[in-house]
């Protein structure tokens, strides 16, 4: 949903006196390194959030893959809604996964709601990545319940209040942002495309390797209790995007890009896993198995 004419969308933000003066190629340019800026975010981000789960060889592998798997590479350079979107999601995942554990809980889940805010401004149906938020405070199992009640209403009203700033005519103009939403619907509902899933295993997008590996990194998060409810913030986040998504016969891969740095991170912790339960048996230092993980890591992204 939302897009448009570039020149059109950004005059209808700014002040009539001054909307003579915005030329269409002014704002590709901006518009270009505004969505590359956010695509090396989105980097940083996905590398902290697997030196979270997995450590530091886990933060290599997990930027060496957002930076060079082709559907974020394709879009990193061109004036979308979806590269924005899929970086606020990420941070929101990320500052979700230090309530359990930091000393300023609140703090994260007031980040964590304000990065879903700005994800949903970015493109509203990644609105969802709340969920995650809200499923990561409720099981920080080491705090009291009335805590992580205070902590879901705070993050809730960041969301809110960061959505409101960003995007202000989704409560100005309620209604013109429905009926948009409605004309959107049915534009999705004329046109039909290949699936998503079909996309996804495309290797110009993301490829059945690095799914596969991404679904076997899933499957180590699980078996943690440390990574699990990270894992099910991931999940709940997938689902609750992707099923809406998935009635209409239109299906653009850029409506599902958030998913990819995730597979990203996934990934990463399935290589480090698996090269420290074969360096063990073979006895290998940290850093030959740091070597290997990076090795691996590097032949994913030339597949």
């Amino acid at each position: 949903p939302g897009g448009g004419s570039i020149g059109a969308g950004a005059r209808a933000t700014v002040d009539q006196p001054i909307a003579s003066s915005i030329h269409s190629s002014d704002l590709i340019l901006a518009g270009r390194l505004v969505v590359l800026m956010f695509g090396a975010g989105t980097v940083l981000v996905s590398a902290l959030l697997a030196l979270r789960l997995m450590g530091r060889r886990a933060a290599i592998i997990a930027a060496l893959l957002t930076a060079t798997t082709p559907a974020l590479v394709t879009r990193s350079a061109i004036v979308i809604v979806d590269t924005p979107a899929a970086f606020f999601v990420m941070a929101s995942l990320l500052c979700a996964s230090y309530v359990r554990d930091a000393r300023r809980g609140m703090l994260w889940a007031l980040m964590g709601g304000t990065a879903a805010g700005l994800a949903t401004a970015a493109k509203y149906p990644t609105a969802v990545v709340i969920l995650a938020v809200i499923a990561l405070i409720a099981l920080s199992s080491g705090r009291s319940l009335r805590d992580r009640l205070v902590m879901i209403c705070g993050s809730l009203a960041a969301c809110a209040v960061a959505a409101a700033i960003a995007a202000p005519t989704l409560f100005l103009r309620t209604r013109e942002v429905v009926d948009e939403l409605r004309r959107q619907s049915d534009i999705y509902d004329s046109k039909v495309t290949t699936t998503y899933w079909h996309e996804l295993l495309r290797g110009n997008e993301v490829g059945v390797l690095l799914l596969v590996v991404a679904l076997a990194g899933c499957l180590v998060l699980f078996r943690s209790a440390r990574t699990r409810p990270v894992l099910i913030g991931f999940v709940l986040f997938s689902v609750a995007l992707v099923v809406p998504l998935e009635r209409y016969s239109f299906q653009p891969f850029r409506n599902v890009l958030p998913l990819v740095p995730l597979l990203a991170v996934a990934a990463s912790v399935a290589i480090v896993a698996m090269v420290d339960a074969v360096g063990r048996l073979a006895h290998a230092g940290s850093w030959t198995r740091t070597g290997i993980a990076v090795a691996l890591g590097l032949s994913l992204c030339s597949v």
